[in-house]
Parts: structure tokens; sequence; C-alpha cells
């Protein structure tokens, strides 16, 4: 059984399953979140499927790339590993596929004076 599981994720690993597909620059769109900080974080919706892959390609919190899960369906922003105060100013980009879905479910709470329970 042992050596199944290791033939398998060999196999895997070697067709390019397991592997990210680069995509051309020509079909990226980036969409732009800002606001301020306050002590929430951000939620996305993602279409994600095994034969398109992931809308969301790439995430960048004030210039600097996420470490965020993104090739889900649904996924958090943590703003806690940027050690943001409150009140800083946050600027959020989103580099996804051309023509797919993606939805921030809680933008709001980016918004300044806005408190989101």
């Amino acid at each position: 059984m042992k050596l199944f599981v290791f033939a398998w994720l060999l196999l895997a690993t070697l067709s390019g399953y397991a592997q990210t597909k680069p995509v051309p620059k020509e079909v990226l769109d980036t969409s732009t979140y800002s606001g301020t900080y306050n002590g929430k974080n951000l939620f996305f919706q993602n279409d994600y499927s095994e034969s398109f892959g992931s809308c969301v390609q790439l995430l960048k919190v004030n210039g600097k790339t996420t470490t965020d899960a993104i090739n889900v369906k649904a996924f958090e922003v943590d703003f806690k590993s940027f050690n943001f105060k409150k009140g800083d100013k946050i600027v959020v980009k989103v580099v996804h596929k051309k023509g797919c879905t993606f939805k921030c479910l809680n933008e709001q709470v980016l918004n300044d004076g806005h408190t989101y329970r």
C-alpha cells in the first residue's frame, strides 16, 4: 500500500498535476481595493475548478505578495501578518484571469470609520 501511495504521488508530481501552470500576462487583469485597516480581514469568493484553475492568480497588500492560500474557492486575506495598526492605509491588488468571477465578500471593512460586525 505504501508503495502504491508513493508511486501515485511521484506520478502526479512528474505529470504536472501537483504544479500550477503559469498564465500568460495578456489574459490577466487587476482589481484594487483600498481603505483603512480596522482590525478585520478581507474574505474572497473565487472561481476555481480542476480544469480551469483559480481565477485569482496573485494577491498583493501594499505592494507585498501575500502568503495566503488563494488557489481555493474561498480565502481570507490575513492582515495580522503585516502588523498593521488601526487606521493604517491599505491597498489590496488582486491579479486575476480576465472573464472569470471572483468577489470580495466584505470590502466594507476597509471603509474609513466603518465598523464591520
